[in-house]
């Protein structure tokens, strides 16, 4: 076995060294000023392992079209849940949330003005916490007035008391206890949303949205040209709000308000909309569809409509369609940046292909979308991630496996891109990767990260295959994988049949088989690895989370003599049991190959249901596992709830089969808390590296 050389001391030291990364989650491009100069400003965010908390801040650059000078801004990001710069870049309005024992307790809305601090205004009573970025309801703009600020928040309510607490003035008595509808995993703060107007002189508060009004719950708010309307997505439910976030097939319709409140769809009601952007002219409205029901995830249309001929009976045209094949580049995005026009008639985004992310122009006048080439960087591999678009440049975050992420800016020459780099680009020393191809159909995709160097047979091999199971690894900075290979480990991450990315045909080739055919791909890829002689064939692990740990614990069972050790993260075990209580029901009937409908809302379980679900759950080769488990639970996980996790221990601990359970009680289904990633990581080194 491995790993006697691994200290706890050389395994925190290797997390360290990545964990104090700068990452970088946003930025902009500001207009250019009368010398030519435009301003560009990154929000960075830096782990803290002292303090098990995470230090964010603002760096801002002046770029001459040649090079940058870069100096901070004047603003303290912590407790800030939200910002935005008018689009001069002179203000800038930061949400602050500020908490009391450890518990929420106001909201603040901070101006600042030429990076000096001009004044707070206390929101606490007008509405609660406003939403961040990764919020799926959130949006924070300026109108063009730069006086009045847009963004969505959670609406107040009053205290909730129960009926032996001290009465109080106008506050009903009972429901301090009655549990509310929220939208699920992630978003479980999210109970009420509203859409906020706030004149930031007059320090008025207005809803032109406010609460769930006929099962709509607003979000996603944009100023309107002209700052009298706004335009809003509407997440519609019936009696049950499934889980929203990374659910792209929720019904949800885009609508125009009137401050008003007075509201009118946009979309095709057969399509969930997102992400509304105007152009720079405001003529032009473009956003992201996806059709409703079947998988959570899968290729997305781009869709404009012409604002500026309202109010004719103006219909919304296609502009990019869901891509079939695997070959071609399409729109596989979560959101698009709030701003991404290059100019009036075009716009620039990332968008996943394959086992990368890339960005890609848009046409809006021809319908065309296309690829960007790239000149300096290494173009050939890796990831761009777009912050920003403008007239005056694109702003994005470069990476790859080794090299961690670096913000660059880029000058478009018809559809090529000539990037500067704005901070270091600089790969961890003796660090490699490369991507492996499979043949079909539909294709797949592997990439291999590892050590340059003990020799590479003697290696110990961890089979990492993706959650989802519609979502895709990028050829990205991913730090806790960056550090396994550190450590000595090679870290094989599988983009199996039925990844995102690899088109239509791609995605609907899993649902029906799971457990089979995922499983096939991940065991073949390790096949691939190993016949190449790049790891050791005695010194096999496996190590995933969700649908990761659904294969992860599938391949322990179905292969128990190949894989050696496994760790799961909030892992699927036992479909039929999960089907009752997660907030996605309909994940555990689209994956198995059946409908999602009335019946299956309202009735117990078929015993057709009952069979296609337990076929496809690792709990059907239990009895095969002998490879020692660890499993990392989150207490608040909706997705896959941790009964599912402590089932499958209990079960290989009476078979004899070592295994312990990490409980993060206070984390859910992404285990993102600081403490739980430090933690976790050092565990699982540990554990592979005694056991492998």
């Amino acid at each position: 076995m491995a790993g006697s050389s691994l200290t706890l001391e050389a395994i925190k030291a290797s997390y360290e060294r990545v964990a104090r990364l700068p990452t970088i989650s946003a930025g902009g491009i500001f207009a250019a000023d009368a010398f030519g100069f435009s301003r560009v400003y990154a929000v960075t965010a830096q782990k803290d392992t002292v303090r098990m908390g995470v230090k964010k801040g603002l760096r801002q650059f002046l770029w001459t079209g040649t090079q940058a000078l870069s100096f901070p801004l004047p603003a303290d990001l912590e407790g800030v849940t939200n910002m935005a710069f008018t689009a001069n870049g002179t203000k800038l309005a930061l949400a602050r949330a500020t908490t009391k024992d450890g518990r929420p307790a106001d909201t603040f809305i901070e101006i600042w003005e030429s990076g000096s601090f001009v004044k707070s205004i206390k929101a606490t009573g007008k509405h609660g916490t406003v939403y961040d970025p990764e919020n799926t309801f959130a949006g924070m703009s300026w109108a063009a007035d730069t006086r009045r600020l847009l963004y969505a928040a959670e609406k107040h309510e009053p205290e909730a008391i129960g009926f032996f607490d001290p009465a109080k003035p106008d506050i009903t008595a009972g429901l301090k206890y009655v549990r509310r509808d929220t939208w699920g995993e992630a978003l479980a703060s999210v109970v009420t949303p509203t859409i906020v107007v706030l004149d930031t002189e007059a320090e008025e508060f207005k809803f032109p949205l406010s609460g769930n009004t006929e099962n709509v719950s607003w979000g996603q708010p944009v100023w309107a040209p002209g700052g009298n309307e706004i335009v809003c997505v509407g997440f519609s439910y019936d009696a049950r709000r499934l889980g929203l976030k990374f659910c792209l097939n929720r019904p949800s319709s885009l609508y125009s308000a009137t401050l008003d409140g007075v509201t009118t769809r946009l979309n095709d009601v057969a399509y969930a909309a997102r992400s509304p952007v105007f152009s720079p002219s405001g003529n032009t409205l473009v956003w992201l569809e996806n059709v409703i029901g079947g998988p959570h995830a899968a290729s997305s249309r781009l869709v404009k409509y012409a604002w500026s001929q309202r109010p004719s009976d103006v219909k919304p045209d296609v502009i990019a369609g869901v891509v079939a094949d695997d070959a071609t580049v399409g729109v596989c995005t979560l959101r698009l940046p709030s701003t991404c026009f290059v100019h009036e008639s075009a716009l620039v985004f990332t968008t996943y292909f394959r086992s990368t992310r890339v960005p890609v122009h848009v046409d809006i006048t021809t319908n065309t979308l296309s690829p960007l080439a790239h000149t300096g960087f290494d173009s050939k591999t890796g990831a761009c991630d777009v912050l920003a678009a403008s007239p005056n440049g694109i702003l994005a975050t470069i990476s790859n496996p080794v090299t961690p992420a670096a913000l660059f800016i880029g000058k478009l020459e018809g559809l090529a891109v000539s990037w500067t780099g704005l901070t270091s680009h600089t790969p961890l020393p003796g660090l490699s990767y490369q991507l492996l191809r499979f043949d079909g159909p539909p294709e797949w995709e592997a990439i291999v990260v590892a050590k340059d160097s003990p020799a590479p047979a003697s290696r110990p091999l961890l089979a990492v295959p993706h959650g989802g199971p519609h979502s895709a690894f990028a050829q990205d900075f991913l730090a806790s994988h960056a550090a396994l290979a550190e450590l000595g480990f090679v870290v094989l991450l599988i983009n199996y049949r039925g990844s995102l990315a690899f088109g239509q045909a791609s995605i609907d080739s899993l649902p029906g088989k799971v457990g089979v055919l995922d499983v096939a791909d991940v065991d073949a890829a390790v096949s691939h690895v190993l016949d190449a002689k790049l790891a050791d064939p005695a010194r096999v692990g496996v190590y995933g989370g969700s649908h990761g740990g659904l294969l992860g614990a599938h391949m322990t069972g179905q292969h128990p003599q190949r894989y050696k050790a496994a760790v799961l993260r909030n892992p699927v075990i036992d479909i039929p049991s999960m089907a009752a209580i997660t907030d996605i029901p309909d994940w555990c009937f689209v994956e198995c190959g059946l409908a999602y409908d009335n019946a299956a809302r309202v009735q117990p379980l078929s015993s057709t249901a009952f069979a296609a679900m337990q076929k496809a759950s690792p709990v059907e080769h239990v009895a095969q596992v002998q490879a020692p488990t660890l499993l990392l639970l989150g207490g608040q996980d909706q997705r896959v709830p941790p009964s599912q996790g402590l089932q499958w221990h209990n079960m290989l601990r009476a078979k004899g089969v070592e295994a312990r359970v990490l409980w993060f009680p206070d984390d859910g289904h992404a285990l993102a808390s600081l403490a739980c990633d430090a933690e976790s990581f050092i565990h699982i080194a540990q554990w592979f590296s005694t056991r492998i």
